[in-house]
């Protein structure tokens, strides 16, 4: 019985295969992601909001500011969330404002939809979500077809996303203020803590901002992010 247990004990070890930050590692599944990123960063604040099931995402509000937990721990699918309908899941083929694939976040534009679209994304350039915001302190970007070639410790990677949220690390032209995370060299992703301008699907404005990558069980995947409608 004691030689099962440390069996158990090394595979398990082996499985989760934790870096020297304490987070684990789950670099190996990452085929389809921008780069190897890891998880098991708890939160502790008392407004963090679980993401529940795979591909699901769940909101809480308070005093017109919203808090959403996506679960898109998914390499291969895409989480679509409506802004306008209280960050709620929808699907594809709904006029949904934000889609997620683990860091990936693309817009209701540009390459991610079919025709077009008439949502983006900007930067501000400031971490104060809560200054006085027009929606006219920047110009939008629309979703585009961005490949990573592997470099800068980036997986190979082929996808539309929107450059201004998660443009690849290795990439030449990366705007200002992107990607919306930092990647450390023991691949753990922790937010710039910018704050965004996101334009919906109905052109509606929000200002958007990063809280963590990681669920409360310390899940990688897990983006986090506070938003209110300007």
């Amino acid at each position: 019985m004691k030689l099962k247990y440390l069996i158990v004990t090394f595979l398990l070890a082996q499985l989760f295969n934790c870096n020297g930050s304490g987070k684990s590692d789950d670099g190996n599944a990452a085929a389809l992601l921008l780069l190897s990123d890891s998880g098991s960063k708890p939160v502790s604040s008392s407004a963090s909001v679980s993401s529940g099931a795979v591909g699901s995402a769940t909101t809480t509000v308070s005093s017109g500011v919203y808090t959403t937990s996506v679960n898109a721990t998914s390499s291969i699918e895409w989480v679509y969330v409506s802004l306008k309908n209280g960050g709620a899941k929808v699907t594809s083929s709904d006029t949904w404002d934000l889609k997620f694939q683990r860091m990936n976040v693309g817009t209701y534009s540009g390459t991610s939809v079919t025709g077009g679209g008439n949502g983006g994304a900007c930067t501000t350039g400031s971490t104060d979500f809560n200054a006085t915001w027009t929606g006219t302190e920047c110009t939008r970007s629309v979703d585009e077809q961005l490949i990573s070639s592997g470099g800068g410790g980036a997986a190979s990677f082929n996808a539309s996303v929107n450059p201004i949220l998660a443009s690849p690390l290795d990439s030449t032209t990366k705007p200002a203020n992107s990607p919306w995370y930092n990647y450390s060299s023991e691949h753990v992703l922790t937010t710039r803590n910018f704050a965004y301008i996101v334009i919906g699907s109905d052109n509606t404005k929000y200002i958007l901002k990063f809280l963590d990558y990681y669920s409360s069980a310390g899940t990688s995947g897990n983006p986090k992010f506070t938003w209110k409608k300007i």
